[in-house]
């Protein structure tokens, strides 16, 4: 199988999900939006994973590749492609199944819990609680003939999935410790921001990332592919 990953800024790479794909030898191909290289066709695409980045999903005038993501998202999920988005990604999709993409009523950024919101098959490798970094100011509303898969204390779509064989996760399982540091080293400006769910970059850092969050990840991933 190849896994075309979509990345729109040099600091938010694949992490976990390219250890995922080397532990299953399937074939990467990684479509770097920042340096305009170009869309695939849906023909050509298996499984279509989509990363986070700083911008939003209606920023179409700044990034002008972001109305061709859309259309390939769209089209994948339209002929059955498997699809998982991350953060910004998991916006992506919502807002491409007709979902309002708006401001939440707090940001988070930082290691904060997710819990379960529904007892599915699919997500039962998974603990009822889990420790998980967040880094998003928007939020969604739940895509119509979606599940809720999971929730926090400020925002209640933190995770769905649609017919099966889309998901998209409001929040990161996939940083590795040098992901964690990109991430913070590029994104000084929102962690001066005052929040109650802001962290600081101390906070940040020395918090170890949970072990758990791998067996998460790259458990979801392949009962995605079983599907």
């Amino acid at each position: 199988m190849k896994v075309h990953i979509i990345q729109h800024v040099p600091y938010e790479s694949p992490g976990l999900i390219e250890d995922w794909c080397y532990q299953h030898n399937y074939a990467i191909e990684i479509i770097k939006q920042y340096e305009s290289q170009s869309i695939p066709s849906v023909e050509d695409v298996e499984f279509l994973v989509i990363m986070g980045g700083p911008m939003n999903i209606y920023e179409d005038n700044r990034y002008p590749w972001l109305p061709k993501e859309k259309e390939l998202i769209s089209d994948c999920i339209q002929q059955g492609k498997k699809v998982f988005g991350v953060c910004l990604g998991a916006q992506l999709i919502a807002d491409t199944l007709g979902s309002k993409i708006y401001q939440n009523k707090e940001k988070e950024i930082g290691w904060f819990p997710i819990q379960k919101s529904a007892d599915l098959n699919f997500t039962a490798h998974i603990p009822q609680e889990l420790m998980v970094l967040h880094w998003h100011g928007d939020t969604f509303t739940l895509p119509e003939k979606s599940t809720r898969l999971f929730e926090s204390e400020v925002c209640e779509n933190q995770g769905f999935i649609y017919d099966k064989h889309v998901v998209g996760l409001q929040f990161h399982v996939e940083m590795t410790e040098e992901n964690l540091k990109e991430i913070v080293k590029h994104s000084q400006a929102e962690l001066q921001e005052e929040g109650d769910y802001i962290q600081t970059e101390q906070e940040i850092m020395k918090f170890t990332i949970p072990k758990e969050n791998k067996t998460f990840l790259f458990g979801l991933l392949d009962k995605m592919v079983r599907i």
